[in-house]
């Protein structure tokens, strides 16, 4: 078979695997359903509306313009498509370490899980005085604050 035939014949196969995940801008949000909607520009002056926000069960957040999306596309249909995943780069904790797992928003509010305990942080981010709940090696409970070991410390 001839190479230019047989590109040809999977030209259209090819477009298809290209469009099938894609890395877009958010422009806006509609959270008035049961399902979150967005609005994203994806290729250069591609706008694509109402594509399904997918989370976690449990967890939900509201993301801000300009987040950076992940979004899968159905046989590379741009038409029919899903949020897999919304970055936000300009608010991501880059202190964490190995292990740790924190709930943060564009504020500075971060809660932090890590092998010492619970830190919680509130404020702005240049205010932040961390207050950091141990656990008791005998007994496994964190050590201070409310019974549940969680307390709650202004940044100022």
């Amino acid at each position: 078979m001839n190479i230019n035939i047989f590109e040809r014949i999977l030209l259209p196969l090819k477009r298809k695997i290209m469009l099938i995940i894609g890395k877009c801008i958010l422009v806006a949000v509609d959270n008035s359903n049961k399902n979150m909607k967005l609005q994203l520009s994806g290729l250069k002056n591609e706008s694509i509306t109402n594509i399904e926000r997918y989370q976690e069960y449990g967890f939900e957040s509201y993301p801000k313009k300009d987040s950076e999306v992940l979004a899968a596309f159905i046989d590379g249909n741009r038409d029919n498509g899903i949020v897999i995943c919304v970055n936000d780069k300009r608010y991501r904790p880059t202190d964490l370490n190995e292990g740790d797992v924190c709930v943060y928003d564009h504020a500075g509010l971060r809660i932090t899980l890590n092998s010492t305990g619970i830190i919680i942080k509130t404020g702005d981010a240049s205010t932040w005085k961390p207050n950091v709940l141990a656990v008791d090696p005998f007994t496994g409970m964190p050590h201070g604050g409310i019974p549940a070991g969680i307390t709650k410390l202004k940044g100022a």
